[in-house]
């Protein structure tokens, strides 16, 4: 289990299990992002998957769902609930990751996995805004 991601823009997707996605969040805030918080986007519920459908009924329900959850939304980043991670927060958590990255000392104690792990997430990022499912 983990976290799937897709880019409000082009659709892309990157998959993170929960270790390594607490871990970028982590290393994001350990080099200087402060997180704005997720929104629930009560105007466009989630676009379908590839293949898939979402028929008007569950569009409603779904978008019932989110205005339930708008009245005490805490801006969690560690669920799969359709949350968006908006432009500017992901400009912020690219910059933080580059400043790992760049940190010799940082690189000097994480393994080449975790490097990849941190790879894979900026260059998702850079498509800015995404959708946390």
């Amino acid at each position: 289990m983990g976290v799937d991601l897709l880019s409000l823009k082009n659709n892309r997707e990157a998959w993170f299990n929960w270790t390594a996605w607490k871990f970028l969040l982590n290393t994001a805030r350990e080099f200087g992002w402060e997180p704005m918080g997720t929104v629930i986007n009560l105007k466009e519920p989630p676009s379908p998957r590839k293949g898939e459908g979402i028929n008007y009924l569950e569009k409603q329900r779904i978008k019932k769902r989110a205005e339930e959850w708008d009245k005490d939304w805490d801006g969690s980043y560690i669920s799969n609930d359709d949350q968006i991670v908006t432009d500017s927060d992901a400009a912020n958590l690219l910059q933080s990751l580059t400043r790992s990255i760049n940190n010799r000392e940082f690189l000097a104690s994480i393994n080449e996995d975790s490097l990849a792990v941190i790879k894979d997430l900026m260059g998702f990022l850079k498509n800015g805004a995404f959708r946390i499912s």
